[in-house]
């Protein structure tokens, strides 16, 4: 997980696959391959998955954004929830002597008052768990977020393959705002299509409608 105190911030910085890139030119959530963001529109009706190989496992599927207090008090992202799976977990990864491990639990995250986390790919991350539709590319579902003191946003998290989205300037980002917390391009990798299989921990990233 990432956390910073300004996402527009003008120092040079440069990280691994999986994690945020923070510079002059912006934001990056680096992935394997660059692609740009699809934007979910707004009003719009999640399109329908098509069906997965039959009796197929659809497998747990992440999901990735910004998550910015911009008040003066902290508050607590308390659960997540969607449409499209059974339940959402947080995700973590430990380093131990004995490699990488994944680490489940509850989501109940702090959200320190000014700061910005990362859900990104090989770091913390919303799971969606017990997967019900499948989640083709260039679709969208719910999710929504729910905070101690700013209440819930819906957002729609983008389905995208080819790479992270690149945040030019954050204050023209798509984002969700309820409160003091939003959350900035929502997006995730497709699941449960025939032929594609989705990236383990350290591989890729989406968008949403401008708030």
């Amino acid at each position: 997980m990432m956390h910073n105190r300004d996402c527009e911030g003008g120092g040079s910085g440069a990280g691994s696959s999986r994690r945020w890139l923070l510079g002059a030119g912006g934001i990056v959530l680096a992935g394997l391959v660059a692609g740009r963001a699809t934007a979910a529109i707004p009003g719009a009706t999640p399109e329908a998955s098509p069906a997965g190989s039959p009796g197929a496992e659809i497998p747990d599927a992440p999901a990735f954004m910004l998550l910015r207090n911009t008040g003066f008090a902290p508050d607590r992202l308390v659960g997540a929830s969607t449409e499209a799976a059974g339940s959402v977990v947080l995700r973590t990864f430990e380093d131990s002597a004995g490699g990488r491990r994944e680490v489940r639990r509850p989501v109940d995250l702090d959200t320190p008052p000014g700061e910005t986390i990362g859900f990104a790919p090989g770091e913390t991350q919303l799971l969606l768990v017990d997967v019900r539709r499948v989640l083709p590319p260039n679709t969208w579902y719910p999710l929504t977020l729910a905070f101690a003191e700013a209440g819930t946003i819906v957002v729609p998290v983008n389905v995208r393959w080819g790479g992270a989205p690149i945040i030019q300037n954050v204050n023209r980002a798509n984002r969700y705002t309820s409160g003091d917390m939003t959350a900035i391009e929502p997006w995730a990798f497709p699941a449960g299509q025939a032929g594609i299989v989705t990236p383990v921990p350290a591989a890729t990233p989406g968008a949403s409608p401008a708030g």
